[in-house]
């Protein structure tokens, strides 16, 4: 999946259905270099595909695209607060397509 600002790939080899949640990697490839030089990112997200909502629980930034080179910075503290994808985003059609995938 693309927006404006990146491509979107989901590893559908690795997604889990653990106590009514689903969990899966991201991999967000940049079209530029973010203010930080950032040109991709590995992210693992827990979904819940019954209230529709997500969390970050892991995220690494690479300075090369497609998650290679150098981690840049990463965050293995998962987030407190579930997010809502707003309607017709692209975390809206990864949610989707995870809890299609994993019923």
């Amino acid at each position: 999946m693309r927006n404006s600002k990146a491509m979107f790939y989901i590893d559908v080899e690795r997604i889990r259905k653990v106590d009514g949640y689903v969990y899966w990697w991201n991999l967000v490839d940049y079209l530029k270099p973010t203010k930080n030089g950032t040109m991709s990112a590995q992210v693992y997200i827990q979904g819940d595909c019954k209230l529709f909502r997500e969390r970050i629980l892991n995220d690494s930034y690479y300075n090369e695209p497609m998650g290679r080179g150098e981690v840049a910075s990463s965050n293995n503290k998962p987030d407190k607060d579930w997010q809502y994808p707003s309607p017709y985003s692209v975390p809206e059609l990864i949610l989707k397509k995870v809890c299609a995938l994993k019923k």
